[in-house]
C-alpha cells in the first residue's frame, strides 16, 4: 500500500496541485536530482545569434605577407589592381605577341588611343581650316607610315585601325619572324636577348625595341653570332678568312 500511494501520488501530483499534502509528502521522499529535473522547463528558448565579426576595411591588409606569398605575388601590382586585372582582349594580345611586361601593352594602348583621337580632331576641322587640315593629315600619315603603323598614307581612315597590336607587330622579335630569321616567336625573343641580332651597327638586346620601316632592311645577325656562322656554312657562303680565324 505504501508503494502504491507513492506511485499514485507521483502521477497525480500535477493534477492535485503542487501545494497538496500528497505532493509535499512525495517531494520529501524524492531525491534532489529528480526535483531539479522536474523544475527545469521542457523547451528552452533559442540562444541569441552571435554578431558576425567585423570585417577589416577594404584596401587594408590584415597581416604582413609571408615569404612564399611575396614570391607568388611579386608580379601582381596591388596598388593599380584595375590595370593588373585586365580583360580578355588584353590577355589575348599578351599571349599572342609574348609581351613580358604588362606596362608595354598599357603604353601601346595609350599611344593608339591618342593617335585615333588626333585623327578625329583633324577630321572634324571646318572648311575654313582646309589648308591646315591637309598639312596635319599629311604630317600624321607620313609619321605613322614611317613607323610602320599604317600600310598607306593616302587616307586618314587608316588611323582608325591603329591599335596596340599595331605597335606589337613593329617589335623586333615579330620582325624577325616575318623575315624568316626565326621559326617561332619564343626563339626570336631568345635570339634578341642573347645578343645575336643587330639593327644597323647597334646590337639590340631589348625585345621591346620598335623598328621603323626605314630600319627594317638593316636587321641582321651580329658578326660574332654562332647562328650567322651556321647560316653561312649552310649556304656555303662563309669566307676562307673567317675559317682561318
Amino acid at each position: 500500500a505504501r508503494r502504491g500511494f507513492r506511485f499514485l501520488s507521483a502521477r497525480g501530483c500535477d493534477r492535485a496541485g503542487a501545494h497538496s499534502p500528497a505532493c509535499r509528502h512525495v517531494a520529501g521522499k524524492l531525491p534532489r536530482a529528480s526535483l531539479s529535473l522536474a523544475r527545469q522547463p521542457q523547451s528552452r528558448p533559442p540562444a541569441p545569434a552571435r554578431p558576425a565579426p567585423a570585417c577589416p576595411p577594404r584596401g587594408r591588409m590584415v597581416r604582413k605577407l609571408k615569404f612564399h606569398e611575396q614570391k607568388l605575388l611579386k608580379r601582381l601590382d596591388l596598388v593599380s589592381w584595375e590595370a593588373a586585372s585586365g580583360n580578355l582582349a588584353e590577355l589575348r594580345v599578351l599571349r599572342r605577341y609574348r609581351l613580358q611586361r604588362r606596362e608595354d601593352y598599357t603604353r601601346y594602348n595609350q599611344l593608339s588611343r591618342a593617335v585615333r583621337e588626333l585623327a578625329r580632331r583633324i577630321r572634324d576641322l571646318g572648311e575654313a581650316d582646309a589648308a591646315f587640315r591637309a598639312r596635319c593629315t599629311a604630317a600624321l600619315l607620313e609619321k605613322l607610315h614611317g613607323l610602320g603603323l599604317v600600310s598607306s598614307k593616302h587616307s586618314l581612315e587608316q588611323c582608325e585601325w591603329v591599335s596596340a597590336s599595331s605597335f606589337c607587330r613593329r617589335r623586333l622579335p615579330c620582325l624577325l619572324l616575318r623575315l624568316r630569321m626565326a621559326q617561332r616567336l619564343r626563339d626570336a625573343i631568345a635570339f634578341v636577348e642573347q645578343g645575336h641580332v643587330r639593327v644597323g651597327p647597334e646590337v639590340v638586346t631589348d625585345p621591346a625595341c620598335l623598328v621603323s620601316r626605314a630600319m627594317e632592311d638593316f636587321i641582321t645577325w651580329t658578326h660574332s653570332s654562332r647562328i650567322r656562322q651556321h647560316v653561312l656554312n649552310y649556304n656555303q657562303e662563309r669566307d676562307d678568312f673567317d675559317l682561318a680565324c
